[in-house]
């Protein structure tokens, strides 16, 4: 079969653009090439020997051989060598029916094995509570080692020994704390690193697969759902190149154990008393609604939390508007409202930012609002010597270098980055209007943000912006966009602004922050409260929203847990099922509607 393939391309990745089957261990599409497990040898003509399809690059003209008696002569040895030390226990193996050294041996082992000695034993490592290991079962394909070192950064993991006696570990018996380490459990081919809370739940076909959505961050990672007799029993990724590539965050990986939480709702529950009695749906909501028909819809308020469908938003906003409330809000984290609500403004795709030459990270712990943009960062830093600059309340770890650091307190980073911009207009003689020009000559120049400012002003410096969660709740979070505003447009440079959990974005666009915003309906103490998938903890001010519901004469909460606080102030609680229960959609942080359905 002939084909053209890219310039500086691998057999390998020929082979699989172009649907022909090369069997591989060490080789993954997303790390580096390690070329050691040597299972992908094939046979290119007037070579004297097999070479490994994953490091041979294709040449013009070049014939290769995938079929041929001496490229399978060669897999078949490869698996031999691979199976003298594997144990044979694949049936109380948890990758057992989804392991691919199992699946290559069927087409590539031999019957019977030729190997009569003792097999190598190696030491299992406690390397955390997600990830179970038994290194025995290792092959040594080093794909964890390369995840560790590449992707998270964090080189947690590497060979130690020589020869047969090489095994993979951390060397000192730390545990592997990356919030991305789920990963190497997808990637390991055999048994050796499994998921621990998985362990012995269930085996690999009969488990069903649902499309789901990530419902922790804005990024809108693509995952699949698996699970038994109506139960969720694990996550693990969908390939999405434009969003999380092959990956996903350790929290969408077993974020799902937290639905079985001591304080997860299952049964309506009314309060009489002051004690909580399980009642049925009927009563339930005839309760609630005479709860709330006590009061006037202009003195109710209903707050929701960010992770609701689009459709939830939608009926929520339009029943209560058409009842005449206006005190409708979702943006319970944030405390400035001074500038008019909007959707986030993202100027670039997820997949733009590994070609930026500068980023400058302004209030924002990426690595913990959203580890998928965090890893991008890395890459553009790792691939692209892109410069990091950060603008922080405080120091935060990193998986990668930062060019310019600037922390200092609430106050004090903020002006900072005035400094920043009024090093930017010193040199382009050009200053803003009004309020922000004032503030922004009040403020100091600083020799180290007047070089990056000169960086900022190359033409061909292509910068981002990337404005994070601690932006959006600040106090002055307002004149923080001003300000990133105002240097993007006079910098070549593009804004990315976090959206505030996984739907924000679909809050806004059903309207459900265009009334009252959230310190304006605490302020003036409704007294009806309907509370949708929130709680306390995710207020901005947290005390003044529990006395707020402590004084109101009623509070509904619709929600799929309730802690101590909301069981303290609540009347009914009525519960709802999670994202990865129900039917939906999730508009993510570039405006794309993504459907999902209940696993």
């Amino acid at each position: 079969k002939s084909m053209i393939v890219p310039k500086g391309s691998m057999v390998i990745e020929a082979a699989d653009n172009n649907g022909i089957s090369i069997p591989r261990f060490c080789y993954h599409k997303k790390l580096s090439i390690a070329a050691n497990c040597r299972m992908c040898m094939v046979d290119v003509e007037k070579v004297p020997k097999p070479l490994p399809a994953c490091a041979t690059p294709v040449m013009p003209g070049m014939k290769v051989y995938t079929k041929s008696k001496r490229a399978i002569d060669a897999q078949r040895n490869v698996m031999e060598f691979l199976l003298i030390n594997h144990p044979l226990d694949c049936p109380i193996c948890d990758q057992g029916g989804e392991c691919e050294l199992q699946d290559l041996s069927m087409g590539y082992g031999r019957g019977v094995s030729r190997y009569v000695d003792s097999k190598r034993v190696a030491v299992d490592e406690d390397i955390g509570s997600l990830v179970a290991t038994d290194m025995t079962r290792c092959i040594t394909c080093t794909r964890c080692v390369r995840f560790l070192d590449e992707i998270t950064g964090t080189d947690e993991l590497g060979g130690i020994g020589r020869g047969d006696r090489t095994q993979i570990g951390t060397a000192v018996g730390r545990s592997i704390d990356s919030v991305m380490s789920g990963n190497i459990i997808d990637l390991c081919p055999v048994g050796a690193l499994t998921n621990k809370p998985f362990r012995f739940k269930a085996r690999a076909w009969e488990l069903l697969s649902a499309q789901g959505i990530s419902m922790h961050d804005a990024i809108g990672s693509n995952l699949y759902y698996h699970t038994r007799a109506g139960k969720i029993l694990r996550t693990v990724p969908r390939d999405n190149e434009a969003l999380n590539e092959a990956w996903i965050a350790d929290r969408d990986r077993f974020g799902v154990l937290g639905q079985d939480a001591a304080d997860r709702i299952s049964k309506p529950m009314i309060k009489k008393d002051g004690d909580w009695q399980q009642t049925d749906w009927a009563t339930a909501m005839d309760f609630a609604v005479r709860k709330l028909q006590a009061n006037d819809a202009s003195n109710t308020a209903v707050l929701a939390g960010s992770q609701s469908t689009n459709e939830e938003y939608f009926l929520l906003h339009k029943l209560f508007k058409a009842l005449g409330c206006e005190n409708i809000d979702y943006r319970l984290g944030q405390s400035d409202f001074s500038q008019p609500h909007r959707l986030p403004r993202v100027d670039c795709q997820l997949d733009e930012v590994g070609n930026k030459q500068q980023i400058i990270l302004v209030g924002s712990n990426v690595q913990h609002e959203q580890p998928i943009l965090a890893h991008r960062i890395r890459q553009a830093w790792l691939k692209n010597k892109t410069k990091v600059s950060v603008f922080n309340p405080k120091q935060y770890h990193f998986n990668f270098n930062t060019f310019h650091h600037y922390v200092g307190t609430q106050i004090d980073w903020v002006k900072g980055l005035g400094s920043l911009a009024h090093c930017l207009a010193n040199l382009s003689k050009e200053k803003p209007a009004g309020a922000l020009g004032q503030w922004i000559s009040a403020q100091d120049t600083d020799e180290n943000l007047n070089n990056l400012a000169k960086q900022l002003l190359d033409k061909d410096n292509n910068v981002l912006f990337v404005i994070g969660q601690i932006s959006n709740r600040h106090p002055q979070a307002g004149l923080i966009k001003a300000l990133v505003a105002w240097l993007a447009s006079h910098s070549n440079g593009k804004v990315y602004e976090m959206a505030t959990g996984a739907n924000a974005v679909g809050a806004e666009i059903c309207a459900m922050g265009a009334q009252n915003n959230v310190a304006e309906i605490l302020a003036a103490k409704p007294k009806s409260f309907v509370v949708y998938q929130a709680e306390n903890d995710d207020f901005d001010n947290a005390y003044q929203a529990q006395i707020s519901m402590e004084d109101a004469d009623s509070v509904v909460l619709i929600s799929s847990f309730a802690d101590d606080n909301m069981k303290a102030v609540a009347d009914v609680i009525l519960p709802i099922g999670l994202a990865s229960e129900v039917a939906g959609s999730y508009f993510n942080n570039f405006a794309q509607n993504q459907a999902f359905s209940p696993a």
